[in-house]
């Protein structure tokens, strides 16, 4: 069974997604022994901005609803995640050694801010039909 070149790239934009926050998690739990390079940060925003961006442009152009995901979910992993290391940062920081990783809150406030760009637009198109 063939899947579609959409499909296909939501699944590898979704590994990607849950590859990169394990990686954040260990660099986290390392001390930074371990650390996420910034270029990977900076490519995965690149992708997640071309997606949201296709997806907006394909809603608007060809006046069609596109399959209902929840991004949601994906934005409270990664604020889920985000709260989680600065709080034990916060907490255990000093003791522990843990730091949290230097591009997660550009990543977190990143996918916030696609987010609500997106659910915008996405009202507005409902808006004018």
């Amino acid at each position: 069974m063939m899947i579609s070149r959409q499909r296909a790239f939501i699944l590898a934009f979704n590994v990607a997604t849950l590859l990169l926050m394990i990686a954040y998690v260990i660099e986290f739990l390392t001390k930074n022994r371990f650390a996420v390079p910034n270029a990977i940060a900076e490519v995965f925003l690149l992708v997640l901005v071309f997606y949201a961006g296709d997806k907006e442009l394909h809603r608007w152009h060809h006046h069609k609803k596109g399959p209902n995901r929840r991004g949601e979910l994906f934005v409270l992993a990664w604020v889920v995640l985000g709260i989680t290391m600065y709080v034990l940062e916060s907490v255990g920081g000093g003791v522990l050694g843990f730091t949290v990783p230097g591009d997660l809150g550009l990543v977190v406030w990143s996918v916030i801010v696609i987010f609500v760009i997106t659910e915008y637009l996405k009202a507005e198109f409902h808006r004018g039909k």
